[in-house]
């Protein structure tokens, strides 16, 4: 990101500044055209093309390696449109399709005896705040199940909500590398970070829900079960409508459930219930987590 400076003109009634020439030719832009403008909460100005996009498809290939996966998900957030995996003959293939099962928006077009070609679609109409808002209702219903989900259930809900977080990330790259709109998204940079900063700790909280231990005769856990949900689902609505002033009064509430965990975790441990010590461990993380979602409100 480049900061550049400029010194306000006045025309008329009018405020004029003139547009970096390097921004202006690279975006191959001239008399007449159109620009969208968002003004932030915040009061800051975002300038580009009107709801311009990269029509360019980037390719990349690369072996099939130990770093393979670091190399994937390298031209995947890049926004590399056809991927081409090679490999010697009899090679077995079987991680390459397990990785692709993290993925939203990705398919084998071609699959030989020496390579694989991947395309990763670009979903226009998923934008940053669509892909938070689904993985923000799965986690909820994670939280809400943790008890009774079947383990099988409950890692698949955290694989989906894991490939909606790879591709909000994917569009908020586009976002900042491209410095260009991506339809509907009407956020400036500051919000999209935000975003990605919110969804790691939804991510984390669907890894925590992995880690609870279902054991029988731990009913004094359901209050905090359903204390979790009610939260989340405040923090969530909370930054999805960017109410800084009602997230304030969270804070406090969330200083005091977490002190209600701790005190039960160090009794817990005094009577050596490691179990139910552990649980008690997963339940104070998530309710960090789902306070760091309020804290990235501005």
């Amino acid at each position: 990101m480049q900061i550049i400076e400029r010194n306000i003109q006045q025309i008329g009634h009018s405020f004029l500044i003139t547009l970096p020439k390097d921004w202006a030719t690279m975006l191959k832009l001239k008399k007449g055209a159109s620009l969208k403008m968002i003004i932030s909460d915040q009061g800051s100005l975002s300038i580009a093309p009107e709801f311009t996009k990269n029509t360019e498809e980037k390719h990349a290939t690369f072996p099939y390696d130990a770093n393979f996966e670091r190399s994937f998900i390298r031209e995947y957030f890049n926004g590399t449109t056809k991927i081409t995996i090679t490999y010697p003959e009899k090679t077995n293939t079987k991680p390459i399709h397990t990785l692709l099962k993290h993925f939203l928006n990705t398919q084998i077009i071609e699959e030989t005896d020496t390579r694989i070609i991947i395309k990763c679609f670009r979903i226009e109409d998923l934008t940053i705040q669509e892909c938070f808002k689904r993985m923000f209702y799965l986690t909820l219903n994670l939280i809400e199940h943790m008890n009774t989900l079947h383990p099988n259930e409950q890692t698949e809900i955290h694989d989906t909500i894991t490939r909606f977080y790879y591709m909000m990330i994917m569009q908020i790259r586009v976002y900042l590398n491209e410095g260009r709109f991506i339809t509907d998204q009407h956020i400036s940079l500051l919000r999209a970070m935000d975003y990605r900063m919110a969804g790691e700790r939804l991510q984390r909280i669907a890894q925590l829900t992995t880690t609870f231990t279902r054991e029988k005769n731990q009913s004094e856990l359901d209050k905090f079960i359903s204390s979790l949900r009610n939260n989340l689902t405040k923090a969530g609505h909370l930054f999805l409508a960017n109410d800084y002033e009602k997230a304030r009064t969270l804070w406090k509430q969330f200083h005091t459930e977490r002190d209600t965990i701790t005190a039960m975790k160090t009794r817990t441990y005094k009577n050596k219930e490691i179990i139910l010590y552990q649980n008690l461990h997963t339940l104070e993380s998530i309710f960090t987590s789902i306070k760091d979602i309020t804290m990235f409100i501005r």
